[in-house]
């Protein structure tokens, strides 16, 4: 298998999917990105890239489950990207927690959430 030139792109993890995101980069021939999420005791927490993303395209994989924290990494490390001049970034959701669905493929969550994910990247 041909290995992908990691210069192109980056792939970082939140704190739900470190090993799919993991199996990811081994499937691409790539290591994974190095990023920190500190937790203070009053419950909130930052998102830092441990390295220069700059011009790059990054792919960021986390899940919305199982609580709304999960969200909320997300949408930081989306801001976090974009603040550090990322070139590109992607949100790699494999599980899309609090789905519910009222009426045939109508949700009651997944617009505004996906419209306020939507909204960081743009």
């Amino acid at each position: 298998m041909e290995t992908i030139e990691k210069k192109s792109f980056l792939v970082f993890a939140g704190t739900s999917t470190r090993y799919l995101a993991e199996k990811i980069c081994n499937s691409l021939g790539c290591e994974l990105g190095k990023m920190s999420v500190t937790r203070f005791a009053d419950g909130e927490f930052e998102v830092c890239f441990d390295e220069s993303i700059r011009g790059k395209d990054v792919f960021l994989v986390q899940s919305t489950f199982p609580n709304a924290d999960n969200l909320m990494e997300l949408l930081l490390m989306v801001d976090a990207a974009k603040r550090a001049s990322a070139r590109t970034v992607n949100a790699v959701v494999p599980y899309f927690g609090n789905v519910l669905f009222c009426v045939p493929q109508i949700s009651v969550f997944l617009a505004p959430v996906s419209n306020a994910i939507a909204r960081t990247i743009l």
